[in-house]
C-alpha cells in the first residue's frame, strides 16, 4: 500500500485517497476509501469509467485491473463499516432511485455491506449506473445471499473472489 501511495503521490497531483459516500446497513450513510485512480476531481459519481477513460492516470491503468485501488477499503472492515463478504455498498442517489422504483430493494440494508459478493461474483450488475433492469437483477444475488449467508457461503464467495482476484478477470 505504501508504494501505491507513493507512485500515486508521484506521478499524479492530488490526494492518494479518494473518498466516497455510500450506503450502508441500516441505511446508514458512510465514507468508503479508494486509493485515486482518476485524475482529481474527475471521479464523480454518474460517469463510468471505461477501460480507455482519458481520466484513469497511469497508476490507475495499472492499480484498478489488479483491484489495488480497493484496499484502503480494508479500513473499512476495521472501522466496522463494511464487512469482508456482503452487498456492495451504493451510492446515495441510485439507492433513493431504485428504492422507490424497484419492491424490496431497501432489504440489502438489513445486513452489512461487504467488500465481494454473491452479486459480484455470479450476477449482472450494472457497476454504479442507473439501470433498473440490472439493478434488479443484481438485488435478486443480494437477497438470495441475504436468505442463504452462513459461515460456508461466506467461505465459497472468499474463495471464489481470490480466484477472480489472482486470475484478474475482474469483480
Amino acid at each position: 500500500m505504501t508504494v501505491t501511495a507513493f507512485a500515486i503521490r508521484s506521478t499524479s497531483p492530488g490526494p492518494v485517497i479518494f473518498r466516497q459516500e455510500r450506503i450502508g446497513k441500516g441505511g446508514q450513510t458512510f465514507v468508503i476509501y479508494k486509493f485515486r485512480s482518476l485524475r482529481a476531481g474527475s471521479e464523480a459519481f454518474g460517469s463510468p469509467t471505461l477501460p480507455d477513460d482519458p481520466r484513469i492516470t497511469r497508476v490507475g491503468r495499472f492499480i484498478r485491473p489488479m483491484h489495488i485501488d480497493e484496499l484502503p477499503q480494508l479500513w473499512n472492515v476495521i472501522t466496522g463499516d463494511v464487512s469482508l463478504i456482503g452487498p456492495r455498498p451504493e451510492f446515495p442517489e441510485p439507492v433513493k432511485h431504485f428504492a422507490a422504483e424497484i419492491p424490496y430493494y431497501n432489504i440489502r440494508h438489513l445486513i452489512k455491506p461487504g467488500l465481494s459478493g454473491w452479486a459480484q461474483l455470479y450476477g449482472e450488475h450494472s457497476h454504479h449506473t442507473a439501470d433498473v433492469v440490472k439493478t434488479k437483477n443484481k438485488l435478486s444475488y443480494d437477497l438470495y445471499y441475504i436468505k442463504n449467508r452462513s459461515f460456508g457461503l461466506d467461505v465459497k464467495i472468499a474463495l471464489r473472489t481470490i480466484q477472480v482476484l489472482l486470475s484478474r478477470s475482474g469483480v
